[in-house]
């Protein structure tokens, strides 16, 4: 079990001794034993703690990720000897959880009478709580129902045991300068840092030749490399909310009515307009004009 727990371990405290108490009775133990987030140099806290079974996990390692992405650190966990089951499937089930999907999900609930969950005579805790996980998880597999899809293969074919070890070596390089002042240290960590790119640029470039050496369409081998180096993926612009009659409007079914009901009518509404544009400009030019224009100059050809 692993989350954002806000109790710092760093300090024996009340909330410290009765969370340990708790998870203990569960065989759970703390293994995090370094600082989580550094406020400034001289302060730190532990509050983003794992949690394992030391008894059924010995062979476990554990250490802190510097993404530079978030204020604290990262916990990568290694569990050793895993057994998974020998009749795994290719294929895995998930829920899309997308803001359309959670749109339709807010106005399912909005729709439902909740009084029913509270009609029974004696008020118990235990059916009330019942009733009200009924409703709300059938609303909630209605709204996220599972999918099942295959299991995605490593895109990162260039990615070699040697280049894992560097990156690990490399981590590892970086918390020592982070906390040493020597400034041998420093470059050698820029060195180290400068051949591991090339290396990886080279081992790249190995890779995708091979794959066009290999291969006799080239021209879709090519298209699919640069999709996965450029990360391109199809963007589904998918209209959330719009405005009706003055009103914000976030209902998909109510959305898509709107929009059929404007392009059934648009054709009907343009010929109208057409045919009434047409019919005031006949009443403001006369036809007879046109002949009479057409006589005059008839005329003075003959004179």
């Amino acid at each position: 079990m692993c989350r954002d727990f806000n109790i710092n371990y760093f300090n024996d405290n009340q909330n410290k001794q009765a969370l340990n108490s708790l998870l203990t009775s569960y065989s759970l133990y703390s293994i995090i034993d370094f600082p989580t987030r550094r406020i400034y140099n001289n302060s730190h806290t532990m509050i983003d703690n794992i949690f394992i079974n030391k008894f059924k996990n010995e062979n476990y390692s554990v250490y802190s990720l510097i993404n530079s992405l978030s204020d604290p650190d990262a916990q990568v966990l290694s569990l050793s000897n895993i057994i998974l089951p020998d009749d795994r499937s290719e294929f895995y089930s998930y829920r899309k959880i997308s803001k359309h999907s959670l749109n339709e999900f807010q106005t399912s609930l909005s729709y439902k009478a909740w009084k029913n969950v509270f009609n029974n005579n004696d008020n118990d805790k235990n059916t009330i709580c019942n009733n009200f996980l009924n409703t709300f998880l059938r609303k909630f597999y209605a709204s996220f129902p599972k999918k099942r899809t295959k299991f995605m293969q490593n895109s990162k074919a260039w990615l070699t045991t040697g280049i894992k070890i560097s990156c690990s070596n490399k981590r590892k390089l970086y918390l020592l300068y982070r906390k040493s002042s020597d400034s041998k240290l420093k470059i050698y960590y820029k060195n180290y840092c400068t051949i591991l790119t090339k290396v990886i640029i080279l081992a790249k470039k190995m890779c995708y030749n091979d794959k066009l050496v290999n291969l006799t369409n080239k021209p879709k081998t090519t298209w699919s490399i640069v999709k996965t180096i450029t990360n391109n993926k199809k963007n589904f612009n998918n209209i959330l909310r719009i405005e009706i009659d003055g009103k914000i409007k976030t209902h998909q079914q109510t959305i898509a009515e709107k929009f059929n009901n404007y392009y059934v009518s648009v054709v009907d509404i343009t010929n109208n307009n057409s045919i009434n544009n047409a019919n005031s400009d006949l009443n403001k030019i006369n036809p007879l004009n046109y002949l009479y224009s057409d006589l005059n100059s008839l005329s003075q050809i003959l004179k």
